[in-house]
């Protein structure tokens, strides 16, 4: 990420000029109509705080955003490293603090990944942002 950091600080890098739509597990049966996402930068802080970034969904409003995207994904590519998670693991992370994927390599118990639990969290640094969003007197749950 700092090569990224370093190839376009020259560039105007905290521009809001991409757009991410809202993923499906924000937008499937919710009880919030969302609407549509805003523009946003991929990097709004110099010191790598608040990627936002999805690949084969982010898309450039520009063509230096375009080029920006390009360069970013063959960046993540190069540095890419697979961890293999095994029954019991887990892995926490802050979203806008790191570039992460979830991709399947191997499905060595089918039923079992049918019942899987998964837990959507979400970080957020202005609580007022997303108030109207939670179920009433409850600030942590979000609705939808």
């Amino acid at each position: 990420m700092y090569e990224f950091i370093l190839e376009t600080t020259n560039i105007d890098q905290a521009k809001a000029q991409f757009y991410t739509p809202y993923d499906d597990l924000s937008t499937y049966k919710s009880l919030v109509r969302l609407g549509e996402a805003n523009l946003h930068p991929i990097l709004s802080d110099i010191d790598g705080v608040d990627l936002r970034f999805f690949e084969n969904r982010t898309k450039a409003t520009t063509d230096v955003g375009l080029a920006l995207i390009e360069k970013l994904i063959a960046l993540l590519h190069k540095n890419k490293i697979c961890v293999h998670l095994r029954t019991g693991d887990l892995i926490a992370s802050q979203n806008n603090y790191s570039i992460h994927c979830k991709k399947i390599m191997a499905m060595n118990h089918i039923e079992s990944a049918k019942q899987r639990w998964m837990i959507k969290t979400v970080n957020v640094n202005d609580y007022d942002r997303i108030k109207k969003y939670t179920v009433e007197n409850k600030g942590y749950l979000v609705n939808g």
